[in-house]
């Protein structure tokens, strides 16, 4: 089967991680897969496998003004229509709201189907500019399947299509990767871990405020924050402002972060809103102790609360404070969630995972 995979690049984060992975699967299974990037290419952060063919279409150069971004967006539609229609694809899968709209227009007319997947809880994630959630209330009907990672992001796009699978990210783990040496120094004593890129949506200027905190009971402790973005200078400087330097790190992104955080002693996930987050998923996967706040939404399609992990009222930073604490301070806890949150390898296996996608191409 010939397949066209969009999204707008393969820079780090969740969504590119979980494409690049689809490329590889199918094209180690048998699929002719060509992949589509709006940007240059320049940005690539995931390995893909050679049997993919990979095409930086480099459509994303700024605008100056309205007029500049309409022109723009007219120019992408119309090389995403070129370079889509010289593979002859039996299925076109696009990722994220504005890629999504651009590859249905990109399409219309066309014999093949398109499959589009939001990434994001689209209450929390605000378009930009305003008029896209007009333009993808229009063109989300003409796809084939809409997918979705949350039966709450679900019931949000109830209309937009008659068909809304929800298909969870996969786990990004090779076992070839669990035994290779961390690509970045780490803290010799006891250390906790966030991941995620250094945004606003990931809440980690309230996570810094809690562990500063935390740090007066477990000064031996220290935060390892993984992850790149615009916020590093503000998250920088606000660590030096609580005294915290030294004890919470941020050493940028990482190609295989299971090495980091097989060798940690807990995860803090402090995300304002997530689509089904992976970082959290992979923590997990690696037998790592859990606190997250509940937010909207994934933490509570995988924590069971007490279980095999520690779910936090969305906001309530004393809470996550006092919860994170109590590991901190217990060890055999720690060790009994981690068992039961390595269960998540077997539920959420890129194996089971991707036979959900592979049925919606038939």
């Amino acid at each position: 089967m010939k397949l066209v995979l969009v999204i707008s690049s393969l820079s780090c984060g969740g969504s590119e991680r979980v494409l690049s992975e689809m490329a590889n699967y199918w094209s180690q299974t048998g699929h002719e897969v060509t992949l589509l990037t709006l940007d240059d290419g320049s940005s690539h952060f995931y390995q893909l496998n050679p049997t993919v063919k990979w095409y930086p279409l480099n459509l994303l150069k700024k605008s100056e003004n309205f007029f500049q971004a309409v022109g723009a967006n007219f120019q992408r539609i119309a090389v995403l229509r070129t370079e889509i229609r010289k593979v002859h694809p039996d299925v076109v899968i696009s990722f994220l709201y504005a890629t999504n709209i651009m590859v249905l227009l990109a399409s219309a007319f066309s014999s093949f189907p398109v499959i589009v997947s939001e990434r994001n809880h689209p209450a929390m994630k605000k378009e930009s500019p305003r008029g896209w959630s007009h333009i993808r209330k229009l063109m989300y009907p003409r796809a084939r399947h809409l997918v979705v990672q949350t039966n709450s992001i679900k019931n949000w796009f109830i209309g937009y299509n008659k068909s809304i699978p929800i298909i969870h990210n996969p786990i990004g783990m090779a076992d070839s990767s669990l035994n290779e040496a961390p690509e970045i120094p780490l803290p010799a004593g006891r250390f906790a871990t966030a991941m995620g890129s250094l945004s606003h949506q990931k809440g980690f200027d309230i996570l810094i405020k809690i562990f500063t905190r935390l740090l007066l009971r477990f000064p031996d402790w220290e935060l390892v924050i993984l992850g790149e973005g615009a916020l590093r200078k503000d998250l920088e400087d606000q660590v030096k402002k609580l005294g915290a330097v030294g004890k919470i790190r941020f050493p940028g992104s990482v190609k295989n972060p299971t090495t980091v955080l097989k060798r940690s002693d807990l995860f803090l996930f402090s995300s304002r809103y997530e689509g089904f987050p992976n970082a959290l998923l992979e923590a997990m996967a690696c037998g790592l102790p859990v606190v997250s706040f509940d937010c909207p939404s994934g933490p509570a399609d995988m924590i069971r609360n007490g279980e095999n992990g520690m779910l936090v009222p969305l906001g309530n930073s004393d809470e996550l404070e006092q919860v994170a604490a109590k590991l901190m301070a217990d060890p055999s806890k720690r060790k009994q969630l981690a068992k039961e949150a390595q269960k998540v390898q077997t539920t959420f296996s890129r194996e089971a995972i991707m036979a959900e996608w592979t049925k919606l191409l038939n």
